[in-house]
């Protein structure tokens, strides 16, 4: 089985991708010895996490997997809207050396049932936009 079969079959829930034209942002703030507060681009939002990328010189071995870090002025569209503050458990670091940014995907660890539930439903709603304007064509 291939790791991409794998890993969409270990999603327990729905994820909504984003293009570098939505130009989704938030800032992270680390909490370790190295504490830094960055601004960084969101690649993908689902009821369990989240992930982004960010320039490859302002993180390269200073986030890790495992780390906590906090999430603040995420500015996603509508229904959903901007978020204040969550946490986040960094579950994957990927190095894009070409690209020179690295990728970093989160689950949700300090996030309310109810901000939980909103992420969902925007989720939920997008991909039945995404799906209805492809089927219109």
């Amino acid at each position: 089985m291939s790791d991409e079969i794998e890993e969409k079959e270990r999603r327990e829930s729905n994820r909504m991708y984003f293009t570098l034209k939505d130009n989704i942002s938030a800032t992270i703030q680390t909490h370790a010895q190295s504490q830094i507060s960055l601004h960084v681009t969101l690649l993908s939002i689902s009821s369990g996490g989240l992930s982004f990328f960010c320039p490859r010189e302002k993180v390269l071995d200073i986030i890790k997997e495992g780390d906590q870090l906090t999430i603040t002025d995420l500015k996603t569209p509508e229904p959903l809207g901007p978020i204040a503050s969550f946490g986040v458990e960094v579950k994957y670091v990927q190095d894009y050396k070409d690209e020179n940014c690295i990728g970093i995907g989160c689950n949700f660890n300090k996030i309310s049932d109810a901000l939980r539930n909103k992420i969902q439903n925007f989720v939920e709603y997008r991909l039945g936009v995404a799906d209805k304007e492809n089927s219109d064509k």
